[in-house]
């Protein structure tokens, strides 16, 4: 049995699109400054349920790059990828994965920190009781 937030790291790894332009560079922690670019950072939030009592699971996925065009590149390849993906029928955790929606959050930024641009989306699992 696979958990949910591997299952979202390795539905990222698994496209194409986005696997050409970071390779395995998918993780479930934090960054620092050595870290190859382009990467993705994928963090499991509280998730809740549906009014037809189906429980969604989110997913914070951050698409990191040295300039705003690679941070670009890296989230518009994983928007298009897992939005194509819709309905993975995949069980995660028992549960039978019926949905898939991924939303941007805000605009392109840039962290102080890493000195590394970024763009975020929330990623949405819906999946059967």
């Amino acid at each position: 049995m696979i958990d949910a937030a591997e299952y979202c790291r390795r539905l990222v790894l698994a496209q194409t699109a986005v696997a050409a332009l970071i390779s395995t560079r998918c993780y479930a922690r934090t960054l620092d400054k050595q870290t190859p670019m382009p990467a993705v950072v994928v963090e499991q939030q509280p998730g809740g349920w549906t009014e037809n009592d189906l429980q969604e699971r989110y997913f914070t996925v951050t698409c990191w790059g040295e300039t705003y065009d690679a941070a670009h590149a890296v989230y518009g390849a994983l928007s298009d990828a897992l939005e194509a993906v819709g309905a993975d029928r995949q069980t995660v955790n028992s549960k039978r994965l019926v949905g898939i929606t991924c939303e941007p959050q805000g605009g392109p930024q840039f962290d102080e920190d890493l000195e590394r641009h970024y763009a975020r989306a929330t990623v949405r699992f819906v999946m059967t009781t």
